[in-house]
């Protein structure tokens, strides 16, 4: 069974801490998505920081 997300954290330079019912953590790094389509809505810093 795939593990849920249970918390997302941003963080600097564009990176998500997540979290995972399973109890691991990683990190994304959204940068190369910033330009592709509505992704790139999150370079504002402010839109970026609400993510949940």
């Amino acid at each position: 069974m795939n593990p849920t997300v249970t918390n997302v954290k941003p963080e600097n330079d564009f990176l998500l801490l997540i979290s995972f019912s399973n109890g691991e953590i990683r990190h994304f790094d959204v940068k190369p998505y910033l330009a592709i389509g509505i992704f790139g809505e999150l370079k504002d810093l402010s839109l970026f920081n609400s993510v949940k």
